[in-house]
């Protein structure tokens, strides 16, 4: 999909010469450790080809969507709802903090599905 096959190592590599230099930017662990792989493991083959190039090259920066008010990053307690409509889903909760959000242009937002 793009992306250089690099392991986790690699991500720590890169993590931390960033820090020694004292760049400031993106959250690249969230983009790459967690929004890419939960498209790489959890999405389609159609969800796979449209985002994953994008999100290797850098034209889609990711974040995620998971706290909410009242249950913080307890995913047991998550009260967001996607409901099915369609070929969609139409979403209904809050959020209260979204990693990586200020810059993003891709979010992957934490709800339910079934009660």
């Amino acid at each position: 999909y793009g992306g250089s096959g690099g392991t986790f190592a690699h991500e720590s590599a890169i993590i931390e010469a960033i820090g020694h230099v004292g760049v400031d930017g993106f959250g690249i662990g969230l983009h790459n450790s967690i929004v890419a792989p939960y498209i790489l493991h959890y999405g389609s083959e159609e969800q796979k080809k449209k985002w994953l190039p994008k999100l290797a090259t850098g034209e889609l920066i990711g974040a995620i969507a998971m706290t909410e008010p009242g249950a913080g990053s307890d995913l047991q307690g998550v009260k967001t709802r996607a409901e099915q409509d369609g070929n969609q889903y139409k979403v209904n909760g809050s959020k209260t903090f979204i990693t990586n959000g200020q810059l993003a242009n891709f979010i992957i937002i934490v709800t339910k599905t079934d009660p």
